[in-house]
């Protein structure tokens, strides 16, 4: 069997194919460094923040703890990750309501550039006795420096301030 060396463009195709054995070196692939025809993401864009601010109604959650951000694409300046890059990204937030009241609701909705996205699709905390927790995903397509963040609205109390309880993470799929 024979066998030959594939280049890669940076249109990202193959320029020679050859039936047989492929004997591919590091190239790059679509901004991506590959070896023997695997691509390689070491610097995926990625992000796990946590928060120990509680945030009431018509506010912005705001995150003072950052566990991983690869590609700073989180500020905690700004409370909000920024699109470096065109594609479609997974997010997931959590946190718990403030108050046990059966009568205190929380919720928290994620925003694309101040607007809330997704329709009507929330976070919502309003267990009885018990402290209401849970967590909300959402999967969205942004454009280049668009940015999302995560807000209180339409709550009759605030979110506790733990990083247990409260944080956001988000990563790009492709």
């Amino acid at each position: 069997m024979s066998s030959s060396t594939i280049s890669f463009q940076s249109s990202g195709i193959a320029t020679e194919t050859q039936s047989g054995l492929v004997s591919v070196s590091a190239q790059t692939f679509a901004g991506n460094k590959t070896f023997n025809g695997q691509i390689f993401t070491p610097n995926r864009i990625t992000f796990n923040i946590g928060s120990t601010v509680a945030a009431a109604n018509n506010s912005q959650q705001t995150y003072n703890t950052v566990y991983v951000n690869t590609g700073s694409s989180f500020s905690t300046s700004t409370n909000r990750f920024t699109a470096p890059v065109s594609g479609v990204y997974y997010f997931e937030w959590s946190n718990i309501k403030a108050d046990n009241s059966a009568t205190f609701v929380h919720r928290q909705y994620i925003r694309v550039n101040g607007t809330i996205a997704l329709g009507d699709r929330h976070l919502r905390l309003s267990e009885g006795s018990q402290y209401g927790e849970g967590t909300c995903a959402a999967i969205l397509i942004l454009s280049q420096n668009d940015y999302v963040d995560v807000y209180v609205s339409h709550s009759s109390c605030s979110s506790y301030p733990s990083t247990s309880y409260a944080w956001f993470q988000g990563y790009l799929i492709g």
